[in-house]
């Protein structure tokens, strides 16, 4: 299970399921995940092609909030950049997430998934799934996945993904302002850079 733990640039844990420890209500957020882990499934499920390839793409650019995510991990840097940074440095997060979720997806097709509902968070701005995957005839432990939604228009946006406690915005968050102060903005793109082109 090693493999689902996220690092700093590293992959997610991007299989969406949840513990049976209380009954929760299942409400418009978790109905957006688990659509969304539905359709991702089925397109992996098939031989790569272009066709494939473009699927996921238009699937992730709706799940993922990266305007949100680009930002709250820049954090205080925000304001210090200008659009075109942001654009630039979107790119590159959209491109690592995006590789690195798929990836993720085609290792863990065969794991199972449930679903425990959705729970208001942010004064009811917000909300959050939780999940756990579990590999089918294994005795590994399960891993625990919190989706953090927020409403962009009239739509449900994944900004964070928290596994087993680890929380993939508070890593970048804390990543991108220790390199943004020691080396520079050219510095972190960088970095970034250099580990979609590893991944």
């Amino acid at each position: 299970m090693n493999s689902l733990r996220p690092s700093f640039f590293g992959a997610l844990a991007l299989t969406f399921a949840l513990s049976f420890g209380q009954l929760a209500h299942a409400g418009p957020a978790q109905d957006f995940v688990r659509a969304k882990h539905t359709s991702l499934t089925t397109e992996l499920g098939k031989a790569p092609s272009p066709a494939r390839q473009k699927n996921v793409k238009h699937l992730m650019d709706g799940f993922f909030d990266f305007d949100k995510l680009t930002k709250d991990a820049l954090a205080r840097h925000y304001d210090d950049l200008t659009e075109s940074e942001h654009n630039e440095l979107k790119a590159l997060v959209q491109a690592l997430v995006t590789k690195n979720y798929r990836k993720n997806i085609e290792k863990t097709l065969n794991y199972e998934v449930a679903f425990l509902g959705d729970e208001a968070i942010d004064g009811g701005k917000g909300q959050k799934v939780r999940t756990r995957a579990s590999k089918r005839n294994s005795g590994d432990a399960p891993v625990e996945i919190t989706y953090y939604l927020h409403k962009k228009g009239d739509a449900w946006m994944v900004y964070d993904v928290e596994t087993d406690g680890s929380s993939m915005l508070r890593n970048y968050r804390n990543q991108f302002g220790k390199v943004i102060r020691r080396d520079g903005f050219g510095a972190l793109l960088a970095k970034l850079q250099d580990r979609l082109d590893k991944t």
